[in-house]
């Protein structure tokens, strides 16, 4: 009995100490939070700072014909665009050394044709894609463009005169760059030559430079300033001179030869901007109203339909619905395609931004 009531006594006793003198549990110290540097002027940082807070609009964005409007002129980086080897209708032939693809070609003041490589690809391949070879201070545009879907060569958008014994149109480094600057987010200071991560429309071509918001959100920075356009709730006019830059706006149009105040299928926000849809819309009706700039541009009508009926719905007369059917065929009806480069042998079409009734639909 003495021995069971010492257990009983001791016992408890023995766990306690045990419990304090045995091994230390581990505790894993936190680690420190590092804030970055934000810096005073914001700079062009490209696409891959903004993967880890957007994931989901990187990916649509990174697949899009926006992103991939600018290559490298190799076989691996045009894949299944690549043109074929071979002599052209025009003065050069293509040819690839390797991965690289080159043109023999007649330069200017020169008699002979010699193997030159090419710098660049311009165009995503739904139309046409056009070479440029850069040399010191200058570049040079081939006069054909190779069309992936026709598998043809046709004559370069504005070099249609050009004889097809000269290689095509010869710039300068300030027109090169006038050229290039809707295929990339920025090019060096003074410079034809892109860097790699720069190539194509990327986040930071809407959005602007991305630098300081990449700092503030990784120092999870409360502040109102992000450091970024925002087009969330960004007005018609505003929008159609942001996506203007590239697709033209009306100040751009109207400063074009007469001949290109017709062409609102391939001048988008000025085609939008003589709508009624547009002038009536109280500012509320932009590009994104019916496109996603992180993905390729619908192509089924019943997506746009259903924006064009839920805007037309009966509700007022400035919303009435249309009288010959209110539920489908708006864009044959009111935006039909029409040939982007009439009277050339490109057979690329766009639908007619500038929605009106037609009396006669275009060719």
């Amino acid at each position: 009995m003495q021995a069971k009531n010492l257990v009983r006594i001791f016992l408890p006793l023995l766990i306690l100490w045990l419990a304090a003198c045995g091994p230390k549990s581990i505790v894993v110290p936190r680690a420190e939070k590092k804030t970055v540097e934000v810096p005073a002027k914001a700079t062009f940082v490209g696409d891959e700072a903004c993967k880890p807070c957007h994931a989901a609009e990187f990916t649509s964005h990174r697949a899009g014909r926006h992103k991939l409007s600018l290559f490298d002129t190799t076989k691996s980086a045009l894949g299944t665009m690549t043109p074929p080897e071979g002599e052209t209708e025009s003065s050069f032939a293509l040819q690839s050394i390797e991965d690289q693809l080159t043109v023999m070609i007649r330069l200017p003041q020169q008699t002979e044709r010699n193997e030159v490589p090419l710098s660049l690809a311009i165009g995503s391949g739904k139309s046409g894609m056009t070479y440029m070879i850069f040399g010191k201070s200058l570049s040079a545009v081939l006069g054909q463009s190779y069309f992936p879907s026709e598998k043809k060569w046709h004559a370069t958008p504005g070099q249609e005169d050009v004889p097809k014994n000269q290689p095509g149109g010869i710039y300068n480094t300030e027109k090169t760059r006038e050229c290039l600057r809707c295929h990339v987010v920025t090019l060096p200071p003074n410079s034809m030559v892109p860097e790699k991560r720069f190539y194509g429309i990327g986040c930071e071509s809407c959005h602007g430079e991305g630098s300081r918001h990449a700092a503030l959100m990784q120092n999870q920075s409360k502040s109102a300033n992000i450091g970024l356009r925002s087009l969330i709730g960004m007005g018609g006019k505003e929008m159609n001179t942001l996506c203007g830059r590239c697709h033209q706006t009306t100040e751009m149009v109207l400063k074009m030869d007469k001949k290109y105040q017709k062409s609102t299928n391939r001048f988008q926000p000025y085609g939008l901007s003589l709508s009624k849809c547009f002038l009536k819309s109280n500012n509320t009706l932009t590009c994104s109203t019916c496109h996603n700039p992180h993905q390729n541009a619908e192509t089924d009508p019943k997506h746009y339909e259903a924006v064009c009926v839920d805007c037309h719905s009966g509700v007022s007369k400035a919303k009435k619905a249309c009288p010959v059917n209110p539920k489908e065929k708006c864009v044959s009806c009111h935006m039909p395609s029409r040939a982007v480069f009439p009277n050339t042998a490109v057979t690329t079409k766009m639908a007619d931004h500038f929605i009106r009734i037609y009396k006669n639909l275009p060719p």
